[in-house]
């Protein structure tokens, strides 16, 4: 099953990543943030944290 899974995220990836260089267009700045829609942030500070996670 994992195969399958990867399998299926590799061929459809290019299919994401025209989406959003097409819905770019008309804003150039949606462009800008990919790396945070793909799930990269910007690095966390060094010190202890708490993380809260509600919904």
């Amino acid at each position: 099953m994992p195969a399958i899974y990867s399998g299926l995220l590799g061929a459809l990836m290019p299919l994401a990543f025209a989406r959003l260089w097409l819905k770019g267009r008309d804003n150039p700045a949606y462009r800008e943030r990919w790396g945070e829609r793909l799930g990269h942030g910007p690095d966390l500070p060094k010190r202890p944290r708490l993380w809260v996670h509600a919904v």
